[in-house]
């Protein structure tokens, strides 16, 4: 109850900031001091309830939340704002060793656990700016605590913006430098490893704004750690006897992931890694993922990472190898293979319409990769698009179909 309840006094109180804050002098007038005055006591009865059940992971995690969404209502010169940093940070006049904050008592009530110091972190961000959090990742570059939460806090945020303020949009490639910092300094640390792919896949993401400052070099960087990334999980099974075996699932998940957001942005990206034996890799990683799947069987997880492999594949050798062969070898005996292949020709073919046309690329500029010898072909979206041979392609698929007539919904994905 009391849960649930902070999630609602956090959601009616971020909804009602934001009313007050794009209300105009009308309709401001016509709210009165009543709106502002229940925002109050919402958010003094969240942080009375954060005091109190300072010791449950649960009720921090809700109220941190909470937090987090009425400050991304509030601007920076709002009294609720100002109220929550009260409450959280504590008087800064009071004598020391009396002075310390609320959120300072929580993140040192749950200091082993990682999630919930990502969450933290989140409320940390959202008063201080995504630098904060950078800044944090490199003065203590060598603690694993610091940086696992500091790696989900930067992917969590950058997958929940979509448009990017200026501060944001600045600290894009120290971000990116900070979290592949973060992978060298932890190699063997499978899930350090695996959120940082997908920290690295949402801020790659967002290197189309204006004025980023992500050069080529950065995001070349970004590719070679999560090839870097696969090496750990090369050859792990992903059986279900074993629960520890499905964090290689998730690795491979997001390290390809990554590869297919990063060639999406650089398409000549793709030649530069596979000169340098990245498909290779990526070949073995979609090998061990279809070959762990039951014959006939089908897994949301493992079909979501095997279509990610395949991709990625894609950019990196072409789309003729890494959709068609999957397909002829697995297709038949494993649904999951079927619609990995599928759901690539569709994503390939709505970011080839989606592009400007064959000579489309985003190579120039800043975002300049290191030319891959012995090559001029293009890799980009309409052009990979372009090189799937249509009748063996056709004619893989409709094989499918007719091994999988069972499947409902297989059948929507291959027609």
């Amino acid at each position: 109850v009391l849960c649930e309840s902070s999630f609602i006094l956090g959601r009616c109180a971020a909804f009602l900031a934001w009313e007050l804050q794009h209300a105009g002098a009308e309709r401001a007038a016509e709210l009165g001091t009543a709106p502002l005055e229940a925002c109050q006591v919402a958010i003094a009865a969240i942080l009375d309830l954060l005091q109190f059940r300072l010791a449950d992971q649960y009720t921090v995690r809700t109220v941190c939340e909470s937090i987090t969404e009425i400050l991304e209502a509030c601007d920076e010169a709002s009294p609720l704002r100002m109220q929550l940093c009260r409450g959280l940070f504590g008087n800064a006049d009071a004598p020391s060793g009396q002075n310390e904050g609320l959120l300072s008592k929580v993140t040192s009530a749950h200091v082993s656990n990682d999630q919930l110091q990502a969450t933290i972190m989140g409320v940390m961000a959202a008063f201080q700016g995504v630098s904060w959090i950078v800044q944090e990742m490199l003065q203590h570059s060598t603690s694993h605590a610091v940086q696992l939460p500091a790696v989900r806090t930067l992917g969590a945020f950058y997958g929940n913006q979509l448009d990017l303020d200026v501060t944001a949009i600045g600290a894009l490639p120290e971000a990116l430098r900070a979290v592949i910092m973060a992978m060298t300094s932890f190699p063997e640390s499978l899930i350090l490893q695996q959120h940082s792919c997908y920290a690295l896949c949402m801020i790659a993401e967002h290197v189309a704004e204006p004025d980023n400052g992500v050069s080529g070099e950065v995001l070349v960087h970004c590719a070679a750690a999560a090839g870097q990334a696969l090496h750990l999980v090369h050859g792990r099974c992903d059986s279900r006897d074993n629960c520890a075996s499905y964090n290689a699932l998730y690795l491979r998940k997001e390290a390809t992931r990554c590869i297919a957001a990063v060639c999406r942005v650089l398409p000549d990206l793709g030649c530069w890694l596979r000169e340098r034996g990245v498909h290779e890799v990526l070949a073995g990683a979609l090998r061990s993922t279809a070959e762990s799947m039951a014959d006939g069987k089908r897994d949301i997880e493992a079909e979501e990472t095997l279509c990610l492999e395949v991709l990625a594949l894609s950019y990196v050798l072409g789309p003729e190898m890494a959709v068609l062969e999957p397909l002829r070898r697995w297709g038949a005996a494993k649904p999951a293979v079927a619609r990995a292949a599928a759901d690539t020709v569709v994503e390939l073919a709505r970011a080839a319409a989606s592009s400007d046309g064959p000579g489309n690329s985003t190579t120039t500029g800043s975002h300049a990769v290191p030319p891959a010898t012995g090559t001029s072909k293009q890799s980009g979206p309409a052009a990979l698009f372009r090189a799937l041979p249509v009748g063996g392609c056709s004619e893989a698929l409709l094989a499918a179909m007719r091994v999988h007539v069972a499947d409902e919904e297989l059948q929507g994905r291959l027609r």
